[in-house]
């Protein structure tokens, strides 16, 4: 939950700070037992270090997190050099987890938390691709497997479909869903599938104001990019 909310109200988390990561990751090296759920928040902190690490994290920690999660609407500054060759590894390293990551969910019985977990990997898959076009294809496009608009439409297909699955489930929270729909949904340019996501998050949002933060910044941006919406 803390994840959740730390994305949400795009605000810093400490679960980001280095010291938890380096905790977290021997815990899930000594646990046979961590779940795919748990796997998936893993992966999300990943993901934002390695932006932070491209592109710096003097932006302060509000711009660094709508950025994050895709609501940074005010173009990027250019890198004022490009990323290291470490940064490169970590894009790659990150590819390979959320191969891991999939085939691990292909082992998991059906469960509410399978399916939210399976929703983060398809978000997860659109935001990495995303970062690795924007900071690292345009320096080392050989190590970043940016992915083609077919395979990204077809994330954001399960991201909306499994959604639905998942509120079936009463033991899901739904506020869990809406952090994947800020990383699926900013650049879409769908107008259907835009529609699809926004009639999902209006959902949720009758049982949880919060979803209105999500339902109005989505609402924003793609009214700003001249979809009718």
């Amino acid at each position: 939950m803390e994840i959740s909310r730390a994305a949400v109200f795009s605000q810093a988390t400490i679960l980001a700070d280095l010291e938890w990561l380096e905790h977290d990751q021997v815990c899930r090296a000594s646990n046979p037992d961590w779940n795919a759920l748990e796997a998936s928040f893993d992966l999300f902190l990943q993901c934002g270090k390695l932006e932070q690490d491209i592109y710096g994290a003097d932006k302060g920690p509000k711009r660094a997190a709508d950025w994050l999660l895709g609501l940074d609407v005010e173009p990027r500054s250019p890198l004022v050099a490009p990323p290291s060759i470490e940064v490169f590894r970590k894009g790659a390293h990150l590819e390979k987890r959320l191969d891991v990551f999939q085939s691990m969910l292909s082992n998991q019985r059906p469960s509410g938390e399978t399916a939210v977990a399976q929703i983060y990997f398809h978000a997860l898959s659109i935001y990495l691709s995303e970062l690795l076009n924007d900071g690292v294809a345009s320096h080392a496009g050989h190590l970043a497997a940016v992915l083609p608009a077919l395979k990204i439409r077809s994330h954001r297909e399960g991201v909306i479909s499994l959604t639905k699955e998942a509120l079936e489930h009463r033991r899901i929270s739904p506020v869990l869903l809406l952090v994947p729909f800020r990383m699926a949904g900013y650049r879409c340019m769908d107008l259907d599938l835009c529609r699809q996501m926004l009639d999902l998050v209006c959902e949720i949002e009758k049982s949880y104001a919060v979803a209105g933060t999500i339902r109005g910044e989505l609402t924003y941006v793609w009214r700003g990019r001249g979809l009718d919406i």
